[in-house]
């Protein structure tokens, strides 16, 4: 018995969801190793011999190894706590981080001094004082997150999500409005009839992968889109029996009167 639960308790390395994460991170990584690459050689005009011999192999070895490592913490967590929901923390280039760096460190010392190479090592200088702030943050950010609210902690992550992930394509939008609004006003899918009749100048009703009905402006209520008057009956009702009725069993039924006779009427009601 005790092999068995130590067995339960054993934490699984793979999933069937880790597929999804796998190719999601592992094309994440890709894009975000092709822009650092564009941002080396025809921003900073870095020499292919560094690009594609020093910085590039050192990244893709710096990120296997702290992959690993962080896959042992959550490894090690997951048998501490008992959890099976525990994920490794995915390493990887930060984006916001890489054009700060390319931007405002590097390039300027690579314009000031025409010197790829000086630039380059301006990088590393910044990286060498990072690592310092890094390594003082991990004592530091216990204290912090115990004292601070949750949603102030992820203020800045949203905000990073709302300009990288938003307004990018927003703005792309914008610069071609003929596409994009078009594109953005043809269809809008919901289930929500508020919303549809709000927001809608035609709806069309879909059912079973079938076009049930096609509504005007003028047409739309509530009513209206119901399945039963568009050709279709809707799923009953699940009804749940009272306890305390069949406790008290059935009800009895009043005698009819002599001489009066019950009508039934077959049929739709009215």
């Amino acid at each position: 018995m005790t092999s068995i639960a130590s067995e339960m308790k054993r934490p699984v390395l793979w999933t069937p969801g880790d597929w999804n994460a796998f190719f999601g991170f592992g094309t994440n990584i890709l894009v975000n190793m092709l822009v650092l690459t564009g941002l080396l050689r025809f921003v900073l005009k870095m020499p292919d011999s560094l690009v594609f011999g020093r910085i590039l192999p050192a990244l893709g070895l710096m990120m296997c190894l702290s992959t690993m490592y962080y896959a042992f913490m959550a490894y090690r967590l997951a048998l501490k706590t008992g959890r099976s929901d525990v994920c490794a923390l995915p390493s990887g280039v930060s984006v916001p981080h890489m054009f700060i760096v390319t931007f405002v460190i590097m390039l300027p010392i690579t314009l000031k001094t025409n010197d790829p190479i000086k630039g380059w090592e301006a990088g590393l200088v910044w990286v060498f004082f990072q690592s310092f702030i890094l390594m003082i943050g991990g004592f530091v950010a216990p204290y912090i997150r115990k004292i601070t609210p949750r949603a102030a902690l992820l203020g800045t992550l949203a905000g990073v999500s709302v300009t990288f992930i938003s307004m990018r394509p927003a703005l792309e939008m914008f610069m071609t409005p003929i596409i994009g609004l078009t594109c953005f006003a043809i269809i809008m899918v919901s289930s929500d009839m508020e919303e549809v009749i709000g927001m809608s100048d035609r709806v069309v009703v879909m059912h079973e992968r079938r076009i049930r009905g096609v509504l005007a402006r003028r047409e739309l209520t509530q009513e209206r889109i119901a399945p039963e008057d568009l050709g279709f009956a809707r799923a009953p009702r699940e009804t749940v029996a009272d306890p305390r009725r069949q406790a008290a069993g059935p009800r009895s039924t009043p005698p009819t009167p002599s001489g009066s006779r019950s009508k039934i009427r077959s049929g739709s009601p009215t």
